[in-house]
């Protein structure tokens, strides 16, 4: 979270599998770039991200199924502050205006990519990465939106961003002239590629995901293919034994709902249709396989939709 003076809050979780944990905690790995980006320990954790205007908070190490769930938030004063922790000055993270006096944002991961494709066990890794700016998303690259909240999950078998980006909405925030002006330039790298024990890596394994994509995508129900931001309430049959209700999507093609249609592109379903809105249930799991629920009230009245996570 970045408030508007220009102070807020980081709230990272992840997960280590066992086998990571064990390179990870051998001097004899050599992965001592690693070490200082997945702390195994509180002490690792505190010795990194402590400083001037910087506090960590809410710290969890737990074991969980043999493996290692880790979940903090850091507080800080200023975004200058928390940029110079020993953390983050490794890394290339910024903050600073855009030309049209947004906030924008970006953090090249490639290193740490890098660095888990180059571990023995790298694939034994999953993260979350929350991020909350101060002001209406304007765009990014993020896995889910939710207001002003980012999301990032980051697994083995997905392929993300080599760099994250988000921009806010830049009027009230007081503290963007005390930005760089600019955002830390993309650096090229090189990577050399062993072969062992690896994948042909000219397998077109790109296109079959695409390809499987199309095919889930083809099995969408219509109004799956939309935000529910983007659909619209304009009828409701109430008063009989199964509630109907009409729903409008972009196009302003109407379509037919009742208990259980599924809608949204987050997997949501029609939990209940009221005289006034119908009541949206949308459940994703987190990295540690808790669901989470969030009820969405789509309100009859064009234009108006309040979303309360529950």
């Amino acid at each position: 979270m970045v408030r508007s003076d220009g102070s807020g809050q980081l709230m990272v979780s992840y997960l280590v599998g066992q086998e990571l944990r064990k390179e990870l905690s051998s001097p004899a790995s050599g992965n001592v770039a690693l070490r200082e980006r997945v702390f195994l320990t509180e002490n690792d954790l505190r010795a990194q991200y402590e400083g001037e205007g910087v506090k960590v908070e809410q710290v969890i190490f737990e074991e969980k199924e043999e493996q290692l769930r880790v979940s903090y938030t850091i507080a800080f004063d200023t975004i200058t502050n928390f940029l110079t922790t020993k953390a983050l000055a490794k890394e290339d993270i910024s903050f600073y205006p855009d030309k049209n006096g947004n906030l924008a944002f970006q953090w090249d991961i490639r290193r740490l990519k890098q660095l888990l494709k180059e571990s023995k066990s790298g694939g034994d890794f999953s993260l979350k990465f929350t991020l909350v700016l101060p002001g209406k998303i304007m765009e990014s690259n993020a896995d889910q939106i939710e207001k002003n909240s980012l999301f990032w999950n980051f697994r083995a078998d997905k392929l993300f961003p080599d760099i994250l980006t988000a921009t806010c909405e830049g009027k009230g925030l007081i503290f963007l002239s005390q930005l760089p002006q600019e955002g830390k330039k993309v650096k090229s790298m090189s990577f050399v590629y062993d072969p062992t024990g690896k994948a042909d890596p000219f397998k077109p394994f790109i296109l079959e995901a695409k390809r499987s994509k199309e095919i889930m995508e083809k099995s969408l129900q219509p109004l799956q293919r939309y935000e529910l931001s983007q659909l619209k309430l304009v009828g409701i049959i109430w008063n009989i034994d199964n509630p109907r209700a009409l729903i409008e999507d972009a196009a302003g093609k109407g379509y037919i709902v009742t208990r259980g249609t599924f809608i949204g592109k987050n997997g949501g379903r029609v939990a209940d249709i009221l005289p006034g809105e119908i009541i949206v249930i949308e459940e994703s799991p987190d990295i540690f396989g808790e669901v989470t629920k969030r009820e969405i009230k789509i309100k009859l009245h064009i234009g108006e939709e309040e979303r309360e996570v529950k």
